[in-house]
């Protein structure tokens, strides 16, 4: 339990990381104004994630149940139906981020920060993004395989530096945005492969399910 435990504080303390490096590294290669801006972007980006932390916190206790009762055929069809929701969902709210990014911004923080808008854009985008490849964060996390996500998320963590480092001086707030973006959706589509590889479960949105998982829904029409 101590060891599991431990395992997922690692993993929210790296995943806090990989979330917070662009503002970091913009504050340290660009200036303090530069960083005031970006954080409503940050903000703003963050919004459109907010339905998939809010369905997967109802989901996790289910995806553990359905593994651990080997009903993978149950578990596939569930991964795709909520990915699909959560997708539908979460551009909603990145729709009018990405066409009116400058009149939401002003709306809501007024026209001196509106230079924060193309950040906001291309954050948004990345968000929206990463639901193509559905929820295999928490698939890995409640079926055993959390170390996996470590793993993944260090690696998401050192592509942000990197791009930030050479992105951030020529582009600034910009070059920080598609920095964070970029990592987040290599780090989604990763942990979207490792479950594939791992338990055997298409987790994306699109895309032809497993073998086994086809022979397993075979099987079961045929019970039934």
């Amino acid at each position: 339990l101590i060891s599991a435990g431990f395992g997922f504080m690692l993993n929210a303390l790296v995943y806090m990381a990989l979330m917070r490096v662009d503002i970091l590294m913009l504050g340290l290669i660009a200036d303090e104004e530069a960083v005031g801006l970006y954080r409503v972007a940050v903000e703003g980006g963050m919004l459109v994630a907010f339905a998939y932390g809010a369905a997967t916190t109802v989901l996790a206790a289910e995806y553990a149940r359905l593994h651990g009762a080997s009903e993978s055929v149950r578990l596939q069809l569930l991964v795709r139906q909520s990915g699909r929701l959560i997708m539908l969902a979460g551009c909603a709210v990145a729709i009018p981020l990405i066409v009116y990014p400058e009149q939401i911004i002003t709306a809501i923080f007024g026209i001196e920060y509106v230079k924060a808008s193309l950040a906001l854009t291309v954050l948004a985008i990345g968000h929206a993004s990463t639901f193509l490849f559905g929820d295999p964060v928490y698939l890995l996390n409640m079926t055993g395989h959390h170390k996996k996500i470590t793993t993944l998320v260090a690696i998401g963590l050192f592509i942000c530096v990197i791009l930030c480092l050479a992105l951030i001086p020529p582009f600034g707030m910009l070059g920080a945005s598609i920095a964070a973006s970029s990592a987040l959706v290599i780090y989604r589509a990763l942990a979207c492969y490792t479950v594939y590889r791992t338990i055997c479960i298409n987790c994306a949105v699109v895309g032809k399910f497993p073998q086994e998982y086809r022979s397993n829904y075979s099987m079961d029409k045929e019970q039934r």
